[in-house]
């Protein structure tokens, strides 16, 4: 009983947290999103609507996919730097991490659904993720070989469910059309080169023995190297960035 707290205290305390701070950045973003989407909604110019839903889900997934990336590269060098006293949770951390892109997604096309009208939906699809979740934890959890990563896994799924059906009833809404090139396919380029160029970086750093600053050092380059990728590889220039978030 007694592990099954300390358990429990991490993942809700810890990890729920740091995994929510993604989703938190991101509400700023959507508070834009739904007015925007909303007026072009007015005018019947689903046209406009369809291009602002693909701008806005390829800057929520070029967000979401570096900070998964980081935590699930660095779970353990966060956790010391964050609980330097506590720093159990790190793998913990790296499963969850895997739902960060979904969490976001789902928020962000949630947005959308609600600028077209679709308010009922976003509610819906994550009741629906809820009970995935909850049939996940029933089955996972009591499973001793499995444990807490059971309620990990219902999470995740929770969020790729919700995340799936709100995709699909937006797509039947306005025939969302996406580039998978620059939509998918060059954001995990980007996050790749990322990955292998911030892990040599951090090795390089940890020979020299600097402490907490050689993750803090390997965070804000990964971050300049990812903007850097994005522009080399033109997902997002910089120009447009600024014209949608007026």
């Amino acid at each position: 009983e007694e592990d099954a707290k300390i358990q429990y205290g991490i993942l809700s305390g810890k990890i729920d947290s740091l995994c929510s701070l993604p989703f938190a950045l991101n509400v700023a973003f959507v508070t834009t999103l739904v007015p925007n989407i909303s007026k072009s909604m007015s005018k019947g110019n689903l046209e406009e609507v369809r291009k602002k839903a693909g701008q806005y889900i390829l800057i929520s997934i070029l967000i979401a996919m570096p900070i998964t990336a980081i935590m699930f590269l660095y779970p353990n060098e966060i956790m010391s730097l964050l609980f330097p006293n506590a720093q159990n949770g790190a793998m913990y951390l790296k499963i969850s991490s895997i739902s960060i892109i979904f969490m976001i997604l789902a928020q962000t096309i949630n947005g959308i659904l609600q600028g077209i009208g679709k308010v009922s939906i976003p509610a819906i699809a994550f009741g629906i993720g809820m009970i995935i979740k909850f049939i996940c934890n029933i089955i996972l959890i009591s499973n001793p070989k499995i444990g807490i990563y059971g309620a990990i896994i219902g999470n995740i799924m929770c969020n790729i469910i919700a995340c799936m059906i709100s995709i699909v009833v937006l797509h039947k809404s306005i025939n969302l059309r996406i580039n998978l090139k620059n939509t998918i396919v060059k954001p995990i380029i980007a996050t790749l080169i990322m990955s292998v160029i911030s892990l040599y970086l951090f090795n390089a750093l940890k020979c020299i023995k600097i402490g907490y600053l050689e993750i803090i050092i390997t965070f804000l380059a990964s971050f300049i190297i990812y903007l850097l990728q994005i522009l080399i590889f033109k997902i997002y220039p910089l120009e447009k960035i600024k014209k949608i978030l007026k």
